[in-house]
């Protein structure tokens, strides 16, 4: 038999991929890559370090008004593939409409409240960046942007859960297109406004179209779509429903938070905004590298939502433990690369931000790695409804935060990279993926 695959067999096999839900959200996150080869550095070319650190920690603090929804929107989605769990795979045709429409009812008045609570949470944001960046704070582009940043996330959490709603209903590639639409939109108002010498103020309005129209077209696409939603009677949805499970993972979410997105407002307060900008730019290289690496998995939650809730315990454990192993492969292999090529690339550009110094950018992704890998595990976890270690991600937030609070102001950029791990090393990792790994092991029988 020859070793060489036949021609005809190689191209099916490439059509399949570039045809696929993971190709598509690959080519998502490639066009991600655009912010750091385009609109980055021309900002950069224009931009001193210190307002870019300053922009980092805006969009940080306005996008944790994401925290309110606190899980609700994943058990959104868990609870429509449960829904749609009774219809043949290839239809919806058996699906259960009159839930489905009261889930529907009953997530638009909750995320109504939400948006009220995200105004809320960005008002504490401000504040805080007030007080301890005064003079930034107080120049007219920085009001204009964060006002604009809030804007988008308000809206965004109001509708949030259309998207969750089309990715439960497993509508993934539907779902995408909202994210190439809001994407797109991005970078022309960024890149146009850049031009025009609007500075800062034009990443802000880029990122307010991407947090505003795709859940707009999520919602168009929803009615046109899944008419039975509109036209069903809606059979009442207890608030609690959802709840139940929502409140644990929401937990697991805001101790994910603390492990990741939480360094950024920790390093500009002890460590200065131009330290901030460079470790935020490395942070942000590490974070699209786990997205493109994470999408092996993410494009087959709801299969294996689906699947584990029919049942077939051991179809949905092939399929989680066998994209686990490929997203650790493919972000092992993208973390080499970016640490390679990232600070060259970028000086070929004429970045005056630039990563961190090779040893610490290293040490970033293998830090960062740790919590790449439970979040995989606590991903296919909850895809099954199980939540029992939201204990163990809030206590690891806890510690990192508390690690990096206390040790920075010493330690420096060190005390920033190794908060996520110690946490993870105490609390987290003897827990999730062995947690993972008993749920799923039945996939594979001795």
């Amino acid at each position: 038999m020859s070793l060489l695959v036949p021609a005809p067999s190689l191209r099916a096999a490439v059509r399949r991929f570039l045809g696929s839900d993971v190709a598509r959200m690959w080519l998502f996150n490639g066009l991600r890559l655009g912010n750091f080869l385009l609109i980055l550095p021309l900002a950069l070319r224009t931009l001193p370090p210190e307002e870019i650190g300053l922009w980092f920690v805006m969009l940080n603090l306005v996008l944790a008004a994401n925290l309110a929804e606190f899980g609700l929107n994943s058990s959104i989605g868990r609870t429509a593939s449960f829904l749609l769990a009774p219809a043949p795979a290839d239809s919806s045709a058996g699906a259960d409409w009159s839930g489905l429409a009261g889930l529907h009812a009953a997530s638009r008045r909750i995320y109504a409240l939400l948006g009220a609570v995200a105004a809320l949470i960005c008002a504490a944001g401000f504040w805080w960046l007030h007080a301890t960046h005064p003079r930034a704070m107080e120049q007219p582009a920085a009001l204009l942007s964060f006002g604009a940043l809030a804007a988008g996330i308000i809206v965004n959490l109001t509708l949030q859960y259309t998207p969750a709603l089309l990715f439960g209903l497993h509508r993934v590639r539907a779902w995408q297109n909202t994210l190439f639409l809001g994407l797109i939109g991005n970078y022309a108002l960024s890149l146009l406004g850049l031009l025009a010498g609007f500075g800062v103020v034009a990443l802000a309005f880029g990122q307010a179209f991407m947090l505003i129209v795709p859940p707009l077209a999520a919602r168009f696409v929803l009615r046109r779509t899944f008419p039975s939603i509109q036209t069903s009677t809606p059979r009442p949805f207890p608030f609690r429903e959802l709840w139940q499970p929502a409140w644990r993972c929401g937990i697991i979410t805001l101790g994910a938070w603390m492990l990741t997105y939480a360094s950024i407002p920790i390093c500009s307060a002890t460590l200065g905004l131009t330290v901030t900008a460079s470790y935020s730019l490395s942070f942000q290289i590490a974070i699209l590298c786990g997205n493109l690496a994470i999408s092996w998995l993410a494009v087959r939650i709801p299969q294996i939502s689906t699947a584990y809730a029919a049942g077939d315990h051991p179809a949905a454990g092939r399929l989680a433990l066998g994209r686990i192993g490929m997203a650790l492969a493919t972000y092992a292999g993208l973390a080499v690369a970016a640490v390679l090529l990232s600070a060259p690339l970028l000086e070929a550009l004429h970045a005056k931000t630039l990563p961190l110094p090779r040893a610490e950018f290293g040490t970033l992704f293998l830090t960062y790695g740790t919590e790449f890998f439970t979040a995989l595990c606590s991903a296919a976890l909850v895809a099954t409804n199980s939540l029992g270690h939201y204990r163990n991600y809030l206590a690891s937030g806890l510690a990192a935060v508390a690690f990096a609070l206390l040790l920075a102001p010493a330690a420096g950029i060190w005390a920033i990279l190794f908060a996520a791990p110690v946490g993870q090393i105490l609390f987290n990792l003897w827990h999730t993926p062995p947690a993972c790994w008993r749920r799923f092991r039945g996939a594979f029988p001795a």
